[in-house]
């Protein structure tokens, strides 16, 4: 995620990669706004953002389209670079390393052509996205879920589609209020960044789906809890680093899980509850299905 100060609290950007996150940062940091980050944040349990001090770091070529302000200002603050990604440097509106500050809202970028705005989400989907964006150690799966709904219960949640950063600055500002700090123009002292590291654990391997026996039962896996969310239903592995979202159709399977089931049995069911739709169809459909819970680790040969 991305996140800035506005009025000493923060708005987080929970967005995955090319959405945006660090182009806006950087024209954020051109209108004096403290940008905690561009790419991780550390949360305490307590709700407070904690920063790493590391600079934006921007895609290269920059497209013209940033806009005049956010052009000069990288022009007169590059960093370090290569063929493919230069760095800020680390100017002052940029929080230091260990600065914390309370989460305000959370904020779900959109950047495209089309019409602008900032409207709040209403579906729950957005601890679906806080759940996705999370870095988990090995074996914090109910920690991260528990949290991260913490978190999204107790805080708005809104989608910004803008089409360019200057756009978006001004929907912000109007949403959460003018910088506190000083804009592009006057004058900064140079600190150092602060790099952090870290990557999730490899998932393990598990043995080839039987796809060639239709009839064979399925159920289950032990140590799975269910989350059942506004937005559909999370599995969450007990002492492991992963959730599952559910959509309504593997919903409906894993419910049916309960006891065993085999594919030609799931088959049977929906082709009775969908008559109309090719009997060919719901059967790769369901094959699919089962081989992606089967390959996650969630069901299992029913003995």
């Amino acid at each position: 995620c991305a996140a800035a100060e506005f009025s000493g609290r923060l708005v987080v950007f929970p967005n995955t990669n090319k959405a945006g996150k660090s182009t806006l940062m950087a024209r954020l940091l051109a209108a004096g706004v403290t940008v905690f980050n561009d790419d991780l944040l550390a949360v305490s349990e307590g709700g407070e953002g904690i920063a790493f001090g590391i600079p934006p770091r921007l895609r290269l070529p920059l497209p013209r389209a940033l806009g005049r302000t956010l052009l000069d200002f990288v022009a007169a603050y590059a960093g370090s670079r290569d063929a493919h990604y230069l760095y800020l440097k680390a100017v002052p509106p940029l929080a230091c390393f260990g600065r914390r500050a309370p989460i305000r809202a959370f904020v779900f970028l959109d950047r495209g052509k089309g019409q602008t705005g900032l409207s709040p989400m209403t579906d729950g989907s957005g601890l679906q996205g806080l759940i996705y964006q999370n870095v988990m150690r090995n074996g914090a799966a109910e920690t991260v879920f528990a949290r991260s709904k913490k978190l999204i219960d107790g805080l708005p949640a809104w989608h910004l589609r803008y089409g360019t950063p200057d756009e978006a600055l001004a929907l912000l500002q109007e949403a959460f209020g003018e910088p506190d700090g000083r804009g592009f123009g006057q004058s900064f002292t140079l600190d150092s960044p602060r790099p952090c590291s870290g990557a999730p654990p490899a998932a393990p391997l598990r043995a080839e789906f039987p796809r060639d026996t239709p009839d064979a039962s399925f159920r289950r896996c032990d140590g799975i809890e269910c989350r059942g969310e506004r937005d559909g239903l999370y599995l969450i592995r007990v002492r492991s680093d992963e959730i599952f979202h559910l959509n309504p159709l593997a919903r409906a399977m894993w419910e049916l899980l309960a006891e065993p089931l085999s594919r030609a049995e799931a088959v049977s069911l929906l082709s009775e509850l969908f008559p109309d739709t090719p009997r060919r169809r719901i059967e790769g459909d369901i094959s699919n299905l089962f081989g992606v819970f089967w390959e996650n680790g969630l069901i299992e040969v029913a003995g």
